[in-house]
This record gives C-alpha cells, structure tokens and sequence, in this order.
C-alpha cells in the first residue's frame, strides 16, 4: 500500500487499520513523500492500494480497471484536520491581517456548500489551477470532487479548537494527543516527545471573528434512517473485536466493561461518525442455543445503550445483533475458547 508517512495520509491510514483491528505491521507500505505521488505509482499498478486524495480519488479508479474507493471521510468524518502554521513572531505581527484571511476563506467555505453556483466557480477555478499545473481536470470532474466534501465552516472550528462547551465530538487536541502517541510508539518523533497541543494550537483567530447565520454553523449531526433487516448482514466498512465479560447469564454493563468502551471503541465511534455501527454480541456453546442468542442480543443491546444515554449517539445509529454461539473464533471444547468466543464486535458499516 502505497502512503505518505507522517501526513494526514499516514493518520487516515493508521485510523482505519486500527478499526479493522489492524496495525501498520499486518499490511507492507510503500512510503511515498506525497499523496499524489501515492496515486501516481497505483494509476501504473504498481502496489495493490494506495491513500490518496481529491481528485485522484476519482482519476486513480479511472485509471486502473476494476479498482473501488474503500473507505473515505464521507463515513471517517473525524479524521483528518488540515492546518495553516506559521512562525509565533509572524503570528503576533500580522494578526489583523491573519484575521482577515481566516474570516475570508470561511465566507468562500460556507458559500461554496450552500451555493450551487460557487460550487461551479470554484470548480472552474479548481480544473484550470491543476490543468495549468500538468494535470488534466475537466470542470466537471472538479465539481465530482468537491462535491465529495463538505467545507469546514466557522462552526467547525470553533468545535474544533474545544470553544464550545456543549461540543462532545473529535476536537484538534483528541486528535493531536491520539496521533502523537501513535507515531511515538512506530519510532517517529524520535527520543523526544511531540510538544503538548496547548503549546501549538492558536485558536486566536476564531476567538476573535464573528460570523453570523445558518451558513457558518457547524455539521450537524448525522440523520440516521430506521434500521432494517438487512443491516444485519450488510457488509462492513471495519470491524474491531472489544472483549467485553460478563458474569454468568447477565448482560449490565460493569465500570470495567464501560471503561473498555471507553478506551477501545469511543474514539473510532466519534471519529467514523457518519456511519452506523453494528454490535454483535457472541458467546461460548455452553447452555441451549435459543437462551444464547437471547442472552448475547441483550448484551449488545446493553453497550448500545450505554452509548446512546452517556455519549448522546442517535438510537437509529445501532444495529444490534445476538450471534449466540453461532460465531465462534476459537474452539469451545477448552475455557480459554470458550472465553474467546464471549466476546463482543463493533463494526461499521454505510448507511
């Protein structure tokens, strides 16, 4: 798989690993020094997947027959944070003209997802900068693009820099703190660790602008549909196995068990927020299969729970299964199987 390292390819990578309860050493990468070169060695086939971004998304699947998008922010809508930095010293001397910027791209942001027609004119703009620079983009295939994202808004930054207080979702110092550690523990950042978010982050900018009406309001959150019967087998975009124990026939969640959530799952729940999350609860072969099946459906019902009172996630988000016995993945004849096979999984699935 072909990636940039250490860029928000790299953590979009390492994200969605992690929620196929995955890590980098299960699959072979291919570092490449940017995104577009990623793209350019699959359009030749040269590796069997790659982390690219717009348009080569859609120019990638053209160029090589048969090839499908796997995942992207549409559902992973948490992930990935593009960033200005400047020097502290130019910061402090132009923060009027800073200011200036920052409220300007957020009219153009919010314009272009409200307005079909500076959709267009910033698709035309788009397909003549990267014509210009040796790629063909036709305006069309820039308004597919953009059509494939959503602009961060003022509201998005301000939830972004944690100045809203009623915010509960992925915020720049979650993300910072979590892909810190992470490249961290691959060796990356060296002997020394990463400076903390408060040391970085300048949130002066949106502190400091006022921009008014629905257009600069935050994403909300997503609808979800009611679920269906087929949501239950639908394929899934990731799967992360969560062993969660319960005492013998009960299915109330213990502060341990809450707190496991907490750790494993919470993170890639808030972070692939626009997609429905199936739990499946499994157990041993021990006792009748019809108590089984019951038993683990209320225990999956029971996480779903948990996450809707305590984390304020749409009920229609969940689709909760009880696989009983029928699941196993190891074998029942010894305990330490059978302890395997009491397990819980998450898996996220498109709506």
């Amino acid at each position: 798989m072909a990636v940039a390292e250490l860029t928000p390819s790299h953590s979009f990578l390492l994200w969605m690993l992690e929620a196929g309860g995955l890590t980098q050493d299960d699959i072979q990468l291919v570092p490449q020094e940017s995104a577009v070169q990623a793209a350019a060695i699959f359009k030749t086939q040269q590796v069997d997947a790659a982390v690219v971004w717009s348009p080569d998304d859609i120019l990638s699947t053209k160029a090589v027959p048969g090839s499908r998008i796997l995942e992207s922010t549409r559902s992973a809508s948490n992930i990935i944070a593009d960033v200005f930095f400047a020097k502290k010293s130019y910061v402090n001397k132009n923060k009027k003209r800073l200011e200036q910027l920052y409220e300007g791209w957020m009219k153009g942001a919010a314009e272009i997802n409200n307005s079909a027609t500076a959709r267009k004119r910033a698709a035309t703009i788009l397909s003549e900068e990267f014509t210009e620079r040796g790629t063909a983009l036709s305006p069309s295939e820039a308004d597919e693009m953009i059509g494939n994202v959503r602009l961060v808004t003022h509201g998005d930054n301000k939830n972004f820099f944690g100045l809203n207080s009623a915010y509960r979702g992925v915020t720049g110092e979650s993300l910072y703190s979590r892909m810190s550690t992470v490249y961290n523990g691959l060796g990356h950042t060296g002997d020394s660790a990463p400076p903390r978010w408060a040391s970085v982050n300048y949130p002066g900018l949106v502190n400091n602008t006022t921009l008014t009406g629905q257009i600069h309001f935050p994403e909300a959150s997503k609808s979800f549909t009611k679920v269906t019967k087929a949501d239950e087998t639908k394929e899934s975009i990731a799967t992360k196995e969560v062993s969660i124990n319960f005492r013998t026939a009960e299915f109330k969640l213990d502060e341990n068990s809450k707190y496991i959530i907490d750790r494993d799952f919470l993170p890639i729940a808030n972070a692939f927020s626009n997609a429905r999350i199936r739990i499946e609860g499994n157990t041993d072969n021990t006792g009748s299969r019809a108590a089984n099946i019951a038993l683990s459906k209320k225990r999956a019902q029971a996480v779903a729970d948990y996450l809707v009172s305590e984390f304020g996630m749409p009920r229609n988000r969940f689709v909760v299964v009880g696989n009983g016995p029928d699941s196993p993945v190891a074998d029942n004849d010894t305990e330490r199987g059978r302890a395997k096979n009491r397990r819980t999984d998450f898996e996220l699935i498109s709506e």
